[in-house]
């Protein structure tokens, strides 16, 4: 498989200010991932080389990787190996370089593929994905409440389709509230689904300032968290990630 990448900025318009972010997205195998070590700062390199698995190199390949270009892309920065990307106390990612400040990144991936998005921390994001899997089911009803159930069905979304759609939700809330799923996934519930032009919009019962837009691909769900007011266009970013998901 070759390397397969996307990266690209938005604009975040709010009624007073405006904001950017910038996301990255890759698809490939261990050994086209393993042609980018270069850009892998020195201690990332020490951690990577720790993995005995393949897995677990390829997602940590591809969370570092499309994290760095993230945040090059939405600051102009070329050394990518200069862009360290740490991981706090609850594993959340933390941007380290000595010209950037007050930035933050979220990172998901599955198989062999990745996505990062990068914004101020004055403008908190989150994004998500997830396959589609029948076999998940049980896992994920857990995570529905009954209410939620309703919704979906009035949505006209099928039970494994809602199900993955409201766990990458809640999986990108709580990346936002920076507590993980330990939250609880009641906190999280959302209390209103509406699908418009291949775009779904949920909102949250207990954090009505955020929602949640997500998108399907064959066989993936992504989703993004961003604050209720702001207004962006993701169509471009819609598009790229519906090609790489897709791609063989």
């Amino acid at each position: 498989m070759h390397l397969l990448h996307y990266t690209g900025t938005l604009a975040l318009h709010r009624q007073h200010q405006q904001f950017n972010a910038a996301y990255s997205m890759m698809k490939a195998d261990l050994a086209a991932l393993e042609q980018q070590l270069g850009f892998l700062h020195p201690s990332e390199l020490a951690i990577y080389r720790q993995f005995p698995s393949e897995n677990r190199k390829i997602s940590y390949l591809l969370g570092r990787l499309t994290a760095k270009h993230a945040v090059a892309a939405l600051h102009t920065i070329t050394d990518l190996q200069a862009i360290q990307i740490n991981r706090g106390i609850f594993e959340f990612p933390i941007v380290s370089h000595p010209q950037i400040q007050q930035v933050q990144v979220s990172i998901t991936h599955s198989n062999n593929l990745g996505m990062a998005i990068a914004f101020p921390e004055a403008h908190p994001m989150a994004i998500d994905f997830e396959t589609i899997r029948q076999d998940n089911m049980e896992a994920l009803d857990v995570a529905i409440m009954p209410a939620e159930k309703n919704l979906l069905r009035a949505a006209g979304l099928s039970t494994v389709n809602g199900y993955t759609l409201l766990w990458t939700v809640k999986e990108a809330l709580s990346k936002v509230l920076k507590t993980g799923l330990t939250a609880g996934f009641e906190i999280l519930e959302t209390d209103a689904i509406q699908t418009t032009g291949g775009l779904t919009e949920t909102t949250f019962k207990h954090f009505s300032q955020y929602k949640a837009w997500s998108f399907f691909s064959d066989t993936d769900i992504c989703t993004l968290v961003l604050p209720k007011n702001t207004h962006t266009d993701i169509r471009i970013l819609q598009q790229q990630f519906i090609s790489l998901s897709n791609h063989p």
